[in-house]
């Protein structure tokens, strides 16, 4: 309840400012995203337009109201908000939702190139992440060894990125390079320890390589945290 009138107050206050300063687009856009953070989509709508009547070129404006229409699943209208508010300078997260639509549309060549042009946006700490994406396309298209040069750039900037550690295991996995898969999992469970996938991987990994005494060992180092997540029968 406390945090309900916060949040009422909030809002109540970026209203007000909007009222005395209609003309100030700073305003509108702190309300959108303060109603982005209260995942109130159909108001973020409803305010961007308002807000684009007195602002049509505010490329923050479209890129919310992009954002709001991606998570309502309008991605025709999510595009064109996207297109709309790359300005070509620090357009990456833009380039990124964009990306990622094509992606469920499975439109995987145009989904790569819009994480091509994120990456070529970001700041350089934030690369890792789109390596990390453009490996799970083509991850997607089966394309196994470009998918893991994709990874391998991804570790390369951020030897702690849990994705590309996760999905690079797997793609080891899937070409039986079983002990540079199991490097890449214990790595993941140095970072996070509670994935349960992990551990079974990890587990399956180790009777692969013959290793059955550490498979059996893990497997009871994991046991409590398996039978919570119910994805182990072993008893």
């Amino acid at each position: 309840l406390e945090r309900l009138e916060k949040n009422e107050n909030a809002l109540f206050c970026y209203q007000k400012a909007i009222f005395y300063a209609r003309n100030e687009s700073t305003f509108w856009i702190n309300k959108i995203k303060f109603l982005l953070s209260l995942n109130q989509v159909e108001e973020v709508l409803l305010t961007s337009d308002e807000a684009l009547k007195l602002f049509p070129r505010d490329h923050l404006l479209w890129y919310n109201r992009g954002v709001a229409s991606y998570l309502l699943g309008n991605y025709d209208q999510a595009l064109t908000c996207f297109d709309k508010s790359i300005t070509g300078k620090a357009d990456f997260e833009a380039w990124n939702y964009k990306g990622m639509i094509y992606e469920q549309l499975q439109n995987y060549q145009r989904a790569i190139g819009c994480y091509k042009s994120a990456l070529n946006d970001a700041p350089e700490e934030l690369h890792d992440q789109y390596y990390t994406n453009i490996g799970n396309v083509y991850r997607t298209l089966k394309e196994y060894d470009k998918a893991l040069l994709y990874y391998d750039d991804a570790l390369q900037i951020n030897e702690n990125n849990y994705n590309a550690l996760i999905k690079k295991g797997e793609m080891l996995l899937l070409l039986e390079k079983y002990q540079e898969a199991l490097d890449c999992y214990e790595k993941a469970l140095t970072i996070e320890k509670d994935n349960p996938e992990v551990w079974i991987n990890k587990i399956n990994l180790l009777e692969k390589l013959g290793r059955i005494e550490e498979a059996k060992q893990c497997y009871e180092n994991a046991k409590p945290l398996l039978r919570i997540s119910n994805l182990t029968s072993r008893d």
